[in-house]
């Protein structure tokens, strides 16, 4: 099964997460679970969190399902990549995340 490990804590170990695609409408994930952004292979499920579109957000699963927090803004944003662009208005694509292939609509 595809799964992504990410750091959980300041002791530099971590856990792993099964895997899923960020820009599925059927993410792969279990119910309540949102994917987000890890690695250049993609996302892990998490338990969604409840923070809306341009809220304040210091991590990606603080965010609703769909969306990451930036590290530019330090709030929650739509994902894009090079095949997924920023729908009109939200800005260019911008890969400010820990996923190098994956970026927020800024």
């Amino acid at each position: 099964a595809n799964e992504g490990c990410v750091a959980t804590g300041t002791d530099g170990y971590g856990d792993c997460f099964p895997g899923c695609d960020v820009f599925a409408a059927n993410n792969g994930c279990p119910q309540a679970g949102g994917c987000y952004p890890v690695s250049q292979t993609g996302g892990v499920c998490l338990t969604a969190g409840n923070v809306a579109l341009n809220q304040a957000c210091t991590f990606s699963d603080e965010c609703q399902n769909g969306l990451a927090c930036s590290l530019l803004t330090a709030s929650c944003r739509q994902m894009c990549d090079a095949t997924h662009p920023c729908p009109g208005g939200s800005g260019t694509c911008q890969f400010n995340l820990f996923s190098p292939t994956i970026g927020v609509c800024e």
